[in-house]
């Protein structure tokens, strides 16, 4: 019981583990800012032009959020 219990636990680990590496590769890939190194065409070219219409309609004083 002991044994299943460990190699649950360790489990859970590598997947926390290999999810924050994933999220660290997004936001830092090549290790520098993703402004950096991400061209704003790849994002458009994924997301489409829909998040750059409604980032025109926010106001641009205050702290906003953008759900894509």
């Amino acid at each position: 019981m002991q044994h299943k219990l460990g190699a649950s636990l360790v489990r859970a680990e590598d997947t926390t583990t290999g999810q924050f590496t994933r999220l660290e590769k997004h936001l830092l890939p090549n290790g520098a800012p993703q402004e950096r190194v991400v061209s704003f065409l790849e994002f458009i070219m994924k997301f489409g032009s829909v998040p750059l219409e409604r980032l025109l309609t926010l106001e641009p004083s205050g702290t906003q959020f953008l759900e894509l």
